[in-house]
Formats: structure tokens, sequence, C-alpha cells
């Protein structure tokens, strides 16, 4: 998925989700435009828009 902030510009895609042992998610881990793996905690992601990728089934 493709990561924006705020102000709607692009900082990354999600290549990760780091679950809890019972199984609830903790953070996204996000590859930055720069490359770099940044966790990022699931209370701050907010899911808006249409969240499948092109050629890809909905989980």
């Amino acid at each position: 998925m493709r990561v924006v902030d705020i102000a709607g510009q692009p900082v990354g895609r999600v290549e990760n989700i780091v679950l809890s042992p019972v199984g609830c998610a903790e953070a996204a881990i996000l590859t930055s435009t720069s490359g770099r793996l940044v966790p990022i905690p699931w209370s701050l992601m907010r899911v808006s828009g249409d969240t499948r990728e092109p050629g890809r089934l909905p989980a």
C-alpha cells in the first residue's frame, strides 16, 4: 500500500505489519522514499480510499 502524510505527499509503502501475540496490529513497517525501513505505530495509521492494488484480490 502507498502511504501519504497528512498533506498528501507520498512517504513510502507498507511492507509489513507487526502483530501482537494475540493478533492485534501494533505497527506498520514502511519502506520510505529513500529506501529505509521505518516502523510507524498502528495508532497513527489511517486507511482511506481504495486499498486494493491493481491485479490483486482484496484481503
